[in-house]
């Protein structure tokens, strides 16, 4: 028999291993895709995958192409590395007129990095009618035609029938799984040509899932989705751009009209062509984010991919982009790898592409941002307005929209953290003043500071704001009338160890100019350690009885400053005992230390007490005041400024924060300012409202 009749499969050392199994070993997909290409470039319209699991594991892929005659299996098929382009023709085509997809001859291996046996029935045209041929290819018995030496191996495969015509298929003896195969076969293809390719012996232990496999279509191709020309059908099932594509909430180009560019490489331009997706919620491995490159519809650089751009992978991890650049499958050099997962960047014409794309990527980036910046903005002010425990104006709504909006690249499209951030930002809005008014005032004043009509636009903007500014700010002032409640219940049943944390923490209590100011614990300790040294004598000038000799002293300045001092004495309220003169030259004599200390610092004492003697301090830096002084000036003070907060703000009566004002103020503020609604119609009304329509305050 002539040799070259022979069915024989010519490989070197090693390279079933190489090209076969460990390019291939327990990836599926990718060995699926390797036959779809086949089916593209044999001219096919369809493709069928089929996925069993029973009698055993089996993948089986029939297309209705051109097939393969006898002659055509043994002189090109079985001939491994075997290139399908001539290298003077590198733009090839089928005779079809379709762009070849293979290139180097060898995914005919991929399927033994799955299977250990391997099927090929192809039905080719002959004279009038059609002939079929079916060989068996064993990845054991290849093995053992391995030539240690590196000398060309010859494997002959199982014949189970060269050129027989299809009518005589059914006469063949065959096993259970192999009438499984011809039903198949007759079912696809009863009066066509085609090749059907069926995998057996399955290493992979994972069951392959058909939606996993059509979304891998997707990825792998971009023929199987743009071509009316060419379906894949998996389990009976075609892919279409819904199963193969995730949903999008943002796309700039389409998958079927992908927008056409060029690459300026030295004089010329490479054409290209692009489209990508955002999704809203990246449910997807972080492997399959990112750019896509294609040629002649085939993946050359897998994702992820971004074409080198770092520091935008809050937006690349949604990201699903697709670019064309059949050019690079056309080259005289192979860019693309073996197992075609990457491209050498290093090239001339690739590094052009690469450069492009990066521009590219930061573009679709920053156009996806926008979009999802003014989306989320939305979202937020949707969620808030339909909270119904929340009664904020229109103004407040549009402003914690703008805060979550310029911080919600960061939280990405995670549910439950949007809903924390959002929850934290109205709450946050509740309790505080408001932030951003003034900066927002400034920037629109510095667009036209001479229009008339801007200027009244500005006004309003002020009256919108007028609500939300003024009933934060009283339910601060509410705060600070129940720490007065506090101040009231330490004067008459505290110590001095109770009031000196109460002033520590309120300063402003005492004076509204100490709002600013912080205790201070170093001060107190220069002074403790200047009375331990002999350096600070306070002279005794009359008999005190001990209780009352006894100081508490609290130190104050500006947080990390010493540009004022103020040092505060306290004296028990409890005690019956009046302020005398030798509780004044005790702090003036801290005030004179201090000052030596402190030479450029402003230095001034309070002394608080029971005044029933009316001291009148001889020291101009010494203010003395009475504890019921300063808790009836500081109360009424803090409440007066909360009704004309309220009065001003006019607050709708179900405003959480007017809730927020009665729960802070206590009883004692509510009824001080009961009791000059009596004499502010203005207030009467407003409080009358609460009761009418919120109940009493």
């Amino acid at each position: 028999m002539d040799e070259r009749a022979k069915y024989v499969l010519r490989f070197s050392h090693k390279i079933v291993e190489h090209l076969g199994i460990k390019l291939y070993q327990n990836k599926p997909t990718n060995v699926i895709a390797e036959l779809v290409s086949n089916a593209w470039d044999a001219d096919a319209q369809n493709v069928w995958i089929t996925i069993s699991q029973s009698p055993e594991p089996s993948i089986t892929v029939v297309d209705d192409g051109r097939g393969m005659s006898a002659s055509t299996i043994r002189d090109d098929y079985l001939v491994i590395g075997k290139p399908k382009r001539d290298k003077s023709q590198p733009h090839a085509t089928t005779p079809g007129g379709r762009d070849l997809t293979g290139r180097k001859g060898i995914g005919k291996l991929a399927p033994f990095g799955i299977a250990g046996t391997l099927h090929i029935i192809s039905i080719a045209k002959e004279g009038t009618g059609y002939v079929a041929t079916w060989i068996i290819l064993s990845l054991e018995e290849l093995k053992k035609r391995e030539d240690p030496t590196g000398e060309l191996s010859i494997y002959e495969p199982e014949v189970v029938c060269s050129a027989l015509p299809v009518a005589q298929l059914k006469n063949l003896s065959a096993t259970e799984s192999r009438h499984r195969l011809l039903a198949l076969l007759d079912s696809y293809l009863p009066n066509s040509t085609g090749t059907l390719v069926a995998l057996a012996d399955l290493s992979t232990k994972k069951a392959i899932s058909p939606e996993a496999l059509a979304e891998s279509m997707g990825r792998r191709f971009t023929v199987t989705l743009l071509r009316p020309d060419f379906k894949v059908h998996i389990n009976g099932l075609t892919v279409s751009e819904s199963q193969a594509l995730p949903e999008f909430a943002f796309k700039i180009g389409e998958p079927s009209a992908p927008i056409a560019d060029n690459v300026e490489f030295e004089e010329t331009k490479l054409p290209v062509k692009y489209w990508v997706g955002f999704v809203g919620a990246a449910q997807w491995p972080q492997d399959q984010a990112g750019v896509g490159v294609y040629a002649h519809g085939k993946i050359a650089q897998d994702r992820p991919f971004t074409f080198g751009v770092r520091g935008r992978e809050i937006f690349t991890r949604y990201m699903y982009g697709v670019v064309e650049a059949d050019w690079l499958d056309e080259l005289p050099e192979d860019l693309v790898s073996t197992d075609r997962t990457s491209i050498d960047w290093e090239r001339p014409e690739a590094e052009a592409l690469r450069k492009w794309g990066e521009a590219k990527v930061r573009d679709w980036t920053r156009a996806y941002e926008k979009f999802k910046t003014s989306r989320d903005r939305e979202d937020a002010k949707q969620e808030v307005e339909t909270r119904g425990e929340l009664r904020l104006s229109g103004a407040e709504t549009e402003a914690i929209a703008d805060l979550f909006s310029e911080i919600s690249p960061a939280i990405g499209n995670d549910i439950a953290a949007r809903t924390r951030a959002i929850d934290s930002l109205t709450g946050a809005w509740i309790h505080t003043p408001m932030r951003d008014m003034t900066k927002k005032l400034w920037d629109s004043l510095k667009l036209d500071e001479q229009g008339a009509q801007h200027f009244v636009q500005i006004i309003d903007r002020l009256h919108d704001y007028l609500v939300p500014e003024s009933m934060s700010l009283a339910v601060t002032f509410a705060q600070r009338a129940y720490a007065l409640s506090l101040l009231f219940n330490r004067i008459h049943h505290g110590t001095e160890v109770d009031l000196q944390k109460l002033i520590e923490t309120f300063p402003w209590i005492l004076q509204p100019e100490m709002e600013k100011l912080t205790a201070n614990q170093t001060l107190s300790t220069v002074i403790k350690k200047a009375e331990e040294k002999g350096e600070l004598v306070v002279p005794q000038i009359e008999p005190t009885p001990a209780d009352a000799l006894k100081p508490d002293f609290v130190f104050f300045s500006p947080p990390g400053e010493y540009d004022e001092i103020v040092v505060v004495e306290l004296k028990n309220p409890g005690q019956q005992h009046s302020l005398t003169m030798q509780n004044e030259f005790q702090l003036s004599a801290y005030l004179r230390y201090l000052k030596v200390r402190y030479p450029k610092s402003r230095i001034r004492g309070l002394l608080i007490g029971n005044n029933y003697s009316k001291l009148q301090p001889q020291d101009r830096d010494i203010e003395v005041m009475d504890w019921s002084d300063v808790l009836l000036r500081s109360r009424k003070g803090h409440v007066e400024l909360l009704a004309s907060m309220l009065v001003g703000a006019n607050p709708d009566p179900n405003d959480s924060r007017v809730a927020q004002v009665a729960e802070y103020g206590g009883k004692e503020a509510i009824e001080m300012l009961e009791r000059m609604a009596a004499n502010d119609s203005d207030l009467k009304s407003l409080m009358q409202k609460f009761e009418q329509q919120a109940g009493p305050l």
